[in-house]
């Protein structure tokens, strides 16, 4: 009896999967307007190029007035777009810090006379077994490293395993080596800072919205990061949040581990983010909140990458 009612319970919770129109008239419900983009090609965007769950929450950026938010379709849109690029951006960045990191721990582990390829291993599946064993199963998946898998499955060296490593078993990794071998210097920050900014790597990988509160979840950064945000004219309220916080973190790692020439072209990238994201700036310019957002957004990923 008891679990017949818990199980109406959840089915009355359910909401109902809403037909295209249906979803039109909840917009409307909702305070959204039709008037820059009607609502054929509102309902064309939706069917093509974002979905509704994603794209409607972009609303949360924006007051209610009377329970209603009084805003176009065609903003949300905008948002969409340039919370995308912003994230494809991210990636990339994670993506070349990933490298970089990789490398600078195996030149390390390269010039290192105490360190075996095949023992280091054995000791990263006991600081980590269940990151090793996911990386494990990554590799023995791996259609393009088949073979590879096969040759080294009973004792995998360590330039084997990385080749599949995640950015969070990467962080395992330089934070088990930096404990055995703390002379070392060149990791320092990747140990630092690799916790914060992979949150950043899996937000971006798994296409979350971004721009959406943004400011709302608060940290306390640590000293480290305060003292060299300020060394670059960052203040504290701009690291307070998480998201900005941990997207600060990662372009410092971007920073440290890849080229001058990598960098020069990563900037030239999000100058370009920059103006796309000015482009319906009549959109927003009332919006404080938004406003916010993009002068926090413009200080750590536009004047940072200046080597």
């Amino acid at each position: 009896m008891k679990i017949t009612l818990e199980r109406e319970m959840v089915m009355e919770e359910r909401k109902k999967l809403l037909t295209y129109p249906e979803l039109i008239k909840k917009l409307e419900r909702n305070g959204i307007l039709f008037n820059t983009v009607d609502k054929v090609q509102a309902t064309k965007i939706l069917q093509e190029r974002n979905y509704f769950y994603k794209l409607s929450s972009y609303r949360k950026l924006f007051p209610k007035t009377n329970g209603k938010y009084n805003i176009e379709f065609a903003t949300l849109a905008d948002l969409a777009v340039v919370d995308m690029q912003l994230r494809y951006f991210l990636l990339d960045i994670c993506l070349d810090v990933e490298h970089g990191i990789k490398t600078v721990i195996m030149d390390a582990i390269t010039k290192n006379r105490q360190v075996d390829g095949y023992d280091i291993v054995k000791d990263y599946a006991v600081h980590n077994p269940i990151g090793f064993n996911n990386t494990k199963q990554a590799l023995s998946k791996n259609k393009y490293l088949k073979n590879v898998y096969l040759k080294h499955q009973q004792d995998i060296p360590i330039w084997v395993l990385i080749e599949v490593m995640d950015f969070g078993n990467l962080c395992h990794l330089v934070e088990m080596y930096c404990n055995k071998f703390p002379s070392n210097k060149k990791l320092k920050k990747a140990n630092s800072f690799c916790k914060y900014a992979r949150h950043i790597r899996n937000a971006c990988a798994h296409s979350n919205v971004l721009l959406v509160d943004m400011l709302e979840q608060t940290i306390s950064p640590s000293t480290k990061i305060l003292s060299l945000a300020g060394n670059q004219n960052i203040k504290r309220d701009s690291l307070q949040y998480r998201k900005t916080h941990d997207i600060y973190t990662l372009v410092t790692l971007h920073q440290e581990y890849c080229s001058k020439e990598l960098s020069k072209y990563r900037r030239s990238e999000i100058l370009k983010i920059a103006k796309r994201a000015k482009k319906h700036k009549d959109y927003y310019e009332n919006n404080p909140k938004i406003v916010e957002i993009y002068q926090k957004l413009a200080k750590i990923l536009v004047n940072i990458p200046k080597k």
